[in-house]
């Protein structure tokens, strides 16, 4: 009885050995067919210029296959790609401060294998520079309180420059539009207390009137353009006045 005990022993090892073979064969013939899928996509895309890709990588699986690609967007839609390993999504529909995911199902592999794969892109607003203030030429008294404004928009962002953009007039002497932007700087610098390197001067040409534009301008953002109105050709600057002589008074005789 003990033989036939250790016959059966040794029978049912032989068989368990068979089956976890045959089981690992398994498991390993099941991974050589299945591919490994992953979807690429940038972290961030600006709304207003960016083009947003997702491109879905497969390695591995049954060389025999030759895969097939069908994709979704969680949001926009696909412009260009379907049925290709990259697609390019239309944000024109995409609000700011969203997300787009793109998923793939690759097609192709066995259906006991895992062939979908998404990535997620977060869509913003590029950030803009923004206009806070136009004036003509004025009185110190009047112009501060204007550039006060300006400096505590500043102070309230510190990553932002700010833009002085200075425009001569039809009749003004050469130079007058630095002029007037130096002034501006120099009260913004020494009076308000900002950094010189945040208050950024442009000449900007000229326009009917003399002319000063205050603009804040983000750490992101492109940098505003002059946008003047008139000719340099048309300017025709006023003649200073001419200097009242001098009277010497008479001498009583």
């Amino acid at each position: 009885m003990k033989f036939n005990d250790k016959r059966f022993f040794v029978v049912m090892v032989i068989v368990s050995l068979f089956y976890s073979t045959t089981a690992i064969f398994h498991v390993s013939a099941q991974q050589s067919k299945c591919p490994t899928v992953s979807v690429t996509c940038p972290d961030t895309v600006y709304l207003g210029g960016d083009v947003l890709s997702f491109v879905v990588e497969v390695t591995d699986g049954d060389p025999n296959v030759t895969p097939t690609f069908n994709w979704t967007v969680s949001n926009g839609s696909i412009e260009s790609g379907q049925g290709t390993v990259a697609i390019k999504v239309d944000l024109k529909e995409v609000t700011e401060s969203s997300s787009v995911t793109a998923t793939v199902e690759v097609g192709g592999y066995d259906r006991e294998c895992s062939t979908s794969s998404s990535c997620t892109a977060s869509v913003m607003k590029k950030a803009e520079a923004r206009k806070l203030d136009e004036y003509g030429k004025l009185a110190a008294g009047d112009e501060n309180p204007r550039l006060d404004n300006f400096a505590i928009e500043l102070q309230n962002d510190p990553t932002a420059q700010g833009y002085v953009i200075a425009y001569g007039g039809r009749r003004s002497p050469a130079g007058e539009a630095m002029k007037m932007a130096a002034g501006a700087k120099d009260y913004l610098v020494k009076k308000r207390g900002l950094d010189a390197q945040r208050v950024m001067t442009m000449d900007g040409g000229f326009r009917e009137e003399p002319t000063i534009e205050l603009w804040i301008v983000p750490s992101d953002a492109t940098p505003p353009s002059p946008t003047p109105t008139v000719d340099p050709s048309e300017v025709r600057p006023a003649k200073p006045k001419a200097a009242k002589p001098k009277t010497t008074p008479r001498k009583k005789s």
